[in-house]
């Protein structure tokens, strides 16, 4: 790990409402606390569970594709970031 290169992140404010499991850098699993394996770990399971149900929905779309014809001419282009937006971890307000 190039702990020079990339963050530490200036967003403190964003970090603190994410809560004491977040970290503003990448930083090796051994250094984590527990408490911050359990919530980068969730984080993780996230986005695994997101990038599964986009191979799934993926799959219809190029299954209908092929009933109707058109899967040889069209070009299909998957794109990814780091992940789902914190926004609304971040300003999660309460609903009922």
């Amino acid at each position: 790990m190039e702990r020079e290169v990339g963050p530490p992140y200036a967003t403190p404010d964003a970090t603190a409402k994410l809560g004491p499991g977040e970290v503003n850098r990448p930083l090796p699993w051994s250094e984590l606390t527990e408490k911050r394996r359990r919530f980068q770990a969730t984080k993780m399971a996230i986005r695994a569970a997101m990038v599964d149900w986009m191979d799934h929905e993926i799959g219809r779309v190029i299954a209908q594709l092929k009933v109707m014809g058109a899967l040889e001419s069209t070009l299909i282009l998957f794109t990814s970031d780091n992940g789902g937006p914190n926004w609304p971890m971040a300003h999660r307000t309460s609903r009922t």
